[in-house]
C-alpha cells in the first residue's frame, strides 16, 4: 500500500474539536507523479461523507502532509441542553414529572450530540501525465476517532486530570483491557467541581471531587462509555453506585446503584455505536435520586430528609467493588437566605453540564427598550361627504406603538463560600451556554449571557471566602407589549 496514516487521533478517548485535530499521511510511491494529491474523506458512524478534502505532498521529501480536521467535525457536534428524546432540560432526568423518567441519558438530542464517531478514509489521485485529468484512488487506507467539544488541552490538562495527552477525555479501562488496570482509576466525572478530601472507606484513594447542594436541586454527573479497542472489555460502566450519609456521619443502609442498561436510559448494546451516544448524563442530584423510579430503597433514602452527604461512582461490577471511575461527593446544603435561591446551569471547560446555586439578592431591570411604530393621518378622510365635514379626534394618535422589546437582565449574588469553589465560578463566567432557573424547578431553566463578574475575598487566620456577583442578560428580548 502506497498511502497510509503517520499520526492518527487516539482511537480510545474522546478528542477535543478545540485544538488542531491532525491527520497525518505518507506516500511511499507514487508521490512524484503529476497531479499527486492526497484525498481525505471524513464521515460518520453511519459512512455519510461529510467533507472531502484534497492536498498536495509537502513536507522535507515532497512524500507527507497533514490535515487538520477540528472545524469540519466541530461543526456536526453540538452542545445541547437538552435530555435525548425529549426537549426536558438536561437538568431533569430521571424526574417524575418529565418523559422519559429514566435516570440517564445520552447527549443525544440531535443528529451527533456533544460527541460522536467519525471515519477518515485516506485516498489519493494522479494523473498519466502533465496534460491528463488525474485518476482518484479513494479509500486506500481508513481509521475511526471520537471527537468532543471543550477546552484546549493547553487550559484543561492542568484544570481536570480527565483530561490527558491531546486535551482527550480517556474513558476506557486501561492499556490491557483488563478492569484491574491502575488506568481504569484515572477516570472521573466531566466535572469542573472542585478537588476535596480523601475518599471514603473501601473506595480506591483518588481525587475526589464534589459539590454542596440543596435537598430540592437537581445535578448531573458526565461520563463517557466510549470502547473502541477489541481488547478492552465492552462494558466500561455497568452501574453507578451511591453511598449516603446522615448529618452524624453514619452510613444510611447499604449502597445502592442504578444500573446503565437501556430500560433506565443507558445504551441499546455494548460497545456502543449509535451517534450521540458517546457522552452520557446520570441524574445525580437529591432531586433526580428522590424521583427515579428504578431504585425504590434509594428513593426512600433522600424522600426521608434523612441524607446529609452521599458519594457517587461508577463501577464494572454489581457489587461496586471494581471501580472504574473517581468519586463525587454531595453534601446537602440547604438554603438559608431569605432571599429566593437561583440555580444556574452551565457548560464546564471539560466539555459537559455544571450546576451552581447563587442565593443572595437578585436584581432584574430592564435596558435598551425598544419600540417598533408606526406613523398614520389625523381625521375622518375616510368619512367625509357631502353631508359630512372634515374633523379630528385630539385622542387620535399620528405615531402608534406595535411592539415594545427590551434586554432583561439580572444580577445574582452569591453567599460567602470557600475560595475552593473559585474554579466552577471562574467556568462559569467564562462558558458559552448558561442557563438560569429557579432553584428548585430545572424545567424553568432559560437562556442567558453573562455580561460581568465581580468578587470580594474575605480572609481571616484560619478561612479565605469569597463572594460573587453575576451579571445575566437573557438570551431572548422579552416582548413587553
Amino acid at each position: 500500500m502506497a498511502v497510509s496514516f503517520t499520526s492518527i487521533p487516539s482511537t480510545r478517548s474522546l478528542q477535543t474539536t478545540r485544538v488542531p485535530v491532525i491527520i497525518q499521511a505518507y506516500e511511499s510511491a507514487n508521490a512524484g507523479e503529476p497531479k499527486y494529491r492526497f484525498i481525505l474523506d471524513i464521515k460518520d458512524s453511519a459512512g455519510t461523507l461529510l467533507a472531502s478534502l484534497k492536498t498536495f505532498p509537502s513536507g522535507a521529501n515532497s512524500t507527507a502532509t497533514a490535515f487538520d480536521v477540528s472545524n469540519i467535525v466541530n461543526d456536526y457536534l453540538a452542545n445541547t441542553p437538552n435530555q435525548v428524546n425529549t426537549p426536558a432540560f438536561i437538568g431533569t432526568v430521571g424526574l417524575s414529572n418529565y418523559t422519559p423518567n429514566k435516570p440517564y441519558s445520552s447527549s443525544g438530542n440531535g443528529t451527533y450530540g456533544q460527541a460522536a464517531q467519525f471515519e477518515v478514509e485516506l485516498g489519493y489521485e494522479y494523473a498519466a501525465t502533465e496534460t491528463d485529468d488525474p485518476v482518484e484512488y479513494r479509500n486506500e487506507v481508513a481509521t475511526t476517532f471520537f471527537a468532543f467539544r471543550n477546552a484546549p488541552a493547553s487550559y484543561v490538562n492542568g484544570y481536570n486530570s480527565t483530561l490527558r495527552g491531546n486535551g482527550q477525555y480517556q474513558a476506557d479501562v486501561g492499556n490491557t483491557g483488563s478492569i484491574t488496570d491502575a488506568d481504569n482509576l484515572n477516570n472521573q466525572f466531566m466535572s469542573g467541581a472542585p478537588l476535596l478530601g480523601s475518599t471514603p472507606t473501601g473506595l480506591a484513594a483518588l481525587e475526589m471531587r464534589g459539590t454542596n447542594i440543596g435537598s430540592g436541586e437537581s445535578y448531573t454527573l458526565a461520563f463517557s462509555p466510549v470502547e473502541k479497542v477489541a481488547t478492552q472489555v465492552t462494558r466500561l460502566i455497568d452501574r453507578v453506585f451511591i453511598r449516603c450519609y446522615d448529618a452524624l456521619g453514619t452510613q444510611i443502609g447499604t449502597d445502592q446503584s442504578i444500573e446503565f442498561i437501556s430500560s433506565n436510559g443507558g445504551p441499546a448494546s455494548f460497545p456502543v455505536t449509535a451517534q450521540g451516544e458517546f457522552v452520557y448524563y446520570f441524574g445525580a442530584g437529591p432531586l433526580n435520586l428522590e424521583q427515579q423510579s428504578d431504585n425504590v430503597t434509594l428513593s426512600g433514602y433522600f424522600s426521608g430528609g434523612t441524607v446529609a452527604s452521599y458519594y457517587v461512582w461508577g463501577a464494572y461490577d454489581s457489587t461496586g467493588t471494581n471501580q472504574v471511575t473517581g468519586v463525587f461527593q454531595f453534601t446537602i446544603e440547604n438554603n438559608c437566605s431569605k432571599y429566593p435561591a437561583r440555580r444556574v446551569a452551565y457548560l464546564n471547560k471539560v466539555g459537559a453540564w455544571d450546576y451552581f446555586t447563587l442565593n443572595q439578592k437578585s436584581i432584574k431591570s430592564l435596558s435598551k427598550i425598544d419600540r417598533s411604530t408606526f406613523r398614520s393621518g389625523r381625521g375622518n378622510w375616510d368619512n367625509i361627504s357631502n353631508t359630512v365635514d372634515w374633523n379630528y379626534n385630539v385622542r387620535d394618535r399620528g405615531e402608534t406603538v406595535t411592539e415594545v422589546t427590551a434586554e432583561q437582565l439580572e444580577t445574582l449574588s452569591s453567599d460567602w463560600m470557600n475560595a475552593r469553589y473559585v474554579t466552577m465560578i471562574e467556568d462559569l463566567v467564562t462558558s458559552p451556554s448558561v442557563f438560569v432557573y429557579d432553584s428548585g424547578n430545572p424545567a424553568s431553566a432559560i437562556p442567558v449571557v453573562v455580561t460581568d463578574s465581580s468578587f470580594v475575598t474575605k480572609t481571616n487566620a484560619n478561612d479565605k471566602l469569597i463572594t460573587y456577583q453575576v451579571k445575566l442578560k437573557y438570551a431572548n428580548r422579552p416582548y413587553l407589549q
